[in-house]
């Protein structure tokens, strides 16, 4: 069965200080190697995913803006149809346009003047006094089509029930992130995630395992949706008790030290370890076949100088560090 992969990034793959994602590179590293698809699915814009999906060496769908819209590469799955087209792939998309979600922040500014910053306005010093973004990603961050996401000057129980039944009046759902408030119409991630599940499910021919990795009420929809949700602690070493879904497996780990215990974990349990073979040899080729162990040959480009006093060990020593 094949395994497919989402995962949230703020507060999951990605630290929350700092945006690091070096402590998931084991994972990170298995789940590419073995051809896994990682779909990230984020309230980050797309510009921003792409971004963080060149840096990681990860290629395929993404959801952004809280699942407002799912990227597709073109070709990646047939019979799709995109209602933006955009060079190598196109966008479906599940949200409000931008001139809803203008429209409704503007009402927001109306009725809660100067308690209220939307994202796309701030300027990017702010972004990066908010986010701790380096000022590159702090202006991808402010390239919003869909989404509305706020920040509150005084955050207080009064302020957010007013904001979110005014939301619920206008047709919204408010959700926390890890930063700012999201408002949702008509999508979620959830929505999205069971999209690209069904379009997964077609390209395999059968069913799919699906798992996914969040950390905040805004993943919840996103958890619910698939077959192996997992839940990473927030910094303070805590579970957000709001996300609890059916069969949460939870890692007490936060961030990326959390993603990567939990898909090693998700790894081990479903999938084999991918055996690859370094050599052109073929009685090491023939052995292998001949034990029924399935292989993959990929040789090494780097010459393999041995230097001349070492002993049989020191020689297989040398060659792992090259």
């Amino acid at each position: 069965m094949k395994l497919v992969i989402f995962t949230d990034l703020d507060g999951s793959l990605l630290s929350t200080d700092g945006f690091q994602f070096k402590p998931a590179l084991p994972a990170l590293k298995r789940v590419k190697t073995g051809g896994t698809p990682l779909v990230f699915v984020s309230s980050k814009s797309s510009a921003e995913i792409k971004y963080y999906q060149d840096l990681m060496g990860v290629e395929g769908p993404f959801v952004c803006e809280n699942g407002a819209a799912v990227y597709l590469p073109a070709g990646y799955f047939r019979n799709v149809r995109f209602d933006k087209t955009v060079p190598g792939g196109g966008f479906i998309e599940l949200g409000p346009s931008t001139a809803e979600s203008r429209d409704w922040y503007r009402l927001l500014k109306k009725e809660f003047p100067g308690q209220i910053k939307f994202l796309g306005e701030s300027q990017v010093e702010e972004v990066i006094a908010d986010t701790g973004l380096p000022r590159e990603l702090a202006a991808l961050a402010r390239t919003r089509q869909y989404d509305c996401p706020i920040k509150l000057e005084n955050p207080g129980e009064g302020l957010l029930a007013g904001i979110s039944e005014l939301a619920f009046k206008q047709g919204f759902k408010m959700v926390a992130g890890s930063r700012y408030y999201h408002f949702l119409r008509n999508n979620d991630k959830g929505k999205a995630v069971k999209l690209l599940i069904e379009l997964y499910r077609n390209k395999a021919g059968g069913e799919v395992l699906s798992a996914a990795v969040g950390d905040s009420p805004n993943d919840l929809s996103m958890l619910e949706k698939v077959d192996y949700p997992v839940l990473v602690q927030k910094n303070n070493r805590e579970f957000d008790k709001r996300v609890n879904p059916a069969n949460l497996h939870k890692i007490k780990q936060p961030g990326p030290w959390g993603w990567n215990e939990g898909i090693l974990g998700l790894l081990d349990r479903f999938t084999e370890i991918p055996l690859i073979l370094a050599s052109q040899s073929p009685r090491r080729a023939a052995l292998l076949k001949k034990a029924g162990v399935n292989f993959e040959v990929i040789v090494s480009e780097i010459k393999e100088d041995i230097p001349p006093a070492a002993t049989p060990v020191q020689a297989a020593e040398h060659l792992a560090w090259l």
